[in-house]
């Protein structure tokens, strides 16, 4: 069974992005966050001194979302998604891609 679902995300200038997700036999994989919005949500937070959930709430993304991204900006200075977790590379080569 393959279900796949969109999430569209409304930003505040009025342009929207869409995240796709998909759920294989129960497995659930994510596409990360751009960090383009990753930095216009830090930005967001810093610059009106709104708290996590309504920031979350205009970027419709998780409170804890918002939260792990100041805090990793902080921490870091970069809002570069973390390599995916248990994640096997792509064993499709060039050929195999113009194939496809």
């Amino acid at each position: 069974m393959l279900a796949y679902s969109i999430i569209h995300l409304r930003l505040t200038d009025g342009e929207e992005m869409m995240v796709s997700s998909h759920n294989i036999l129960g497995g659930k994989k994510m596409t990360p966050i751009s960090t383009d919005v990753r930095t216009r949500i830090v930005e967001v937070y810093r610059e009106g001194q709104l708290s996590y959930p309504t920031v979350a709430e205009r970027f419709r993304v998780r409170a804890n979302s918002v939260k792990n991204f100041v805090t990793q900006w902080r921490a870091t200075g970069t809002l570069e998604p973390n390599p995916i977790a248990n994640s096997t590379p792509c064993m499709i080569d060039a050929a195999g891609e113009d194939v496809l």
